[in-house]
């Protein structure tokens, strides 16, 4: 295909960049896909920040590679490494303004698909979850954290929360999901949340949504939280009650959602596949039924794991939630409404009989971070054994690249194969 010199190239809105000892790593905010490529590639990354015609990335190709071979190479070179690029790009949906309109070709679904090969190790986690606090106002059978109505005295202050936001905003963490226990329940939170978005972070909450008011609906809005999430269980009143362990949960938390979309935030649900809520086409027929009517942007879906109470819960068969996940991929393709979902590879690590993750750690890709200061390897990780350190007694970068626990799980994951990531690098 011949390209348009003129066509103007630039990054899709939702994916961000930074630099990595190996080149550089790509990040899409919305599907949370990442994407590592070379340092000439990256540094072709950095240009369409510029917004450059097609004939000024030729251009600036035949550039380069006249430097770096020390003889020049053809035009005709320099554009066909251009379109292959590019071509590549946008094949994994990581700009606009390219091809033509109508030459755009439909969505690949399985741009992410590959695993971040093994030897490459990321500077920082690209998402980090941080717990604010351990105390919640439901007692859900599926807690992964096990938080109950109890106000522990070793949790985090809000000056040291603030302190962690700024040094995840220096690694360049992409993504920070301020989780619980309830959020919204700590006292000083939407100090903590001025204070991220202040920094420039990339900033979910996630919540019950029992206590959202109409005013901390606007005060989310006005801070400028990007997305709130919002844990419902099921479409069925009663059972979503029964899995939230109190009566009328359902109806606070759909009020919440109610307030949170007419305040104009961003208003996602968050459902758990589970033998006891939603375990069945029918039940997420009826969520995404439900997701439609209260106006919000994504329902995403997601396994049980176990941690905390979760750990005593029944999980839905291997066989028959790989066809709820293969029956979700195909409703993602023609309802947009439908976010992210459960990962169909899910590693079998013999020698590691405990593991319960999807294998994105495998490179550190995500870390979790406590109510008080423990460093995890993810939300599904969240035990004693896959305790990396704690944030009170060492820096994080401390923590990332010397924890012997995590390089343990690095290397015994890293001939897993994993659905994580997409890797275009030499």
């Amino acid at each position: 295909m011949q390209l348009r010199k003129e066509a103007i190239i630039s990054l899709h809105p939702d994916i961000v960049h930074r630099s990595e000892p190996f080149g550089g790593v790509l990040f899409n905010l919305e599907t949370k896909a990442f994407h590592p490529v070379n340092e000439p590639g990256y540094r072709l990354i950095q240009l369409l920040d510029t917004h450059p015609s097609v004939g000024q990335l030729e251009s600036k190709i035949q550039e380069w590679y006249t430097s770096a071979l020390s003889q020049p190479i053809a035009e005709a070179q320099a554009e066909d490494i251009c379109t292959m690029f590019l071509d590549e790009l946008h094949h994994r949906q990581l700009i606009q303004g390219y091809p033509q309109e109508d030459e755009v070709r439909p969505p690949n679904p399985s741009t992410t698909a590959s695993p971040l090969p093994a030897h490459l190790k990321l500077k920082a986690p690209l998402v980090v979850s941080l717990s604010t606090l351990f105390t919640c106002n439901l007692f859900c059978t599926h807690c992964y954290v096990g938080s109950t109505s109890e106000i522990r005295p070793d949790n985090f202050t809000v000056e040291e929360l603030c302190q962690i936001l700024t040094r995840l905003k220096e690694l360049e963490v992409f993504d920070v999901v301020i989780t619980g226990g309830e959020p919204l329940l700590l006292k000083g939170i939407f100090e903590v949340l001025q204070h991220a978005k202040s920094l420039g972070l990339y900033i979910c909450l996630n919540t019950n949504g029992t206590i959202v008011t109409p005013r901390i609906a606007q005060r989310l809005r006005d801070i400028g939280v990007d997305c709130v999430k919002v844990s419902i269980d099921s479409a069925n009143a009663a059972v979503h009650d029964r899995f939230r362990g109190q009566v009328g949960a359902f109806r606070r938390s759909m009020r919440g959602i109610a307030h949170l979309v007419r305040a104009g935030v961003r208003t996602d649900i968050h459902t758990v596949l589970s033998v006891e809520s939603t375990g069945s086409e029918q039940d997420i027929d009826a969520m995404v039924t439900l997701a439609e009517s209260l106006g919000v942007r994504k329902v995403h879906f997601g396994r049980l794991f176990s941690t905390g109470r979760g750990e005593d819960q029944q999980k839905i068969a291997q066989a028959h939630l790989l066809r709820l996940i293969d029956y979700l991929e195909e409703l993602k393709m023609r309802n947009p409404l439908i976010g992210r979902t459960p990962s169909k590879s899910m590693p079998c690590v013999p020698s590691i009989p405990s593991y319960d993750g999807c294998g994105g750690c495998a490179r550190g890709v995500y870390a979790y971070i406590s109510y008080n200061g423990g460093v995890y390897p993810c939300t599904n990780l969240y035990k004693s054994e896959w305790l990396l350190g704690n944030l009170r007694e060492q820096d994080f970068t401390g923590i990332w690249e010397h924890s012997p626990v995590l390089a343990d799980l690095r290397t015994r994951l890293s001939t897993v194969s994993t659905s994580m990531g997409e890797a275009f690098h030499d």
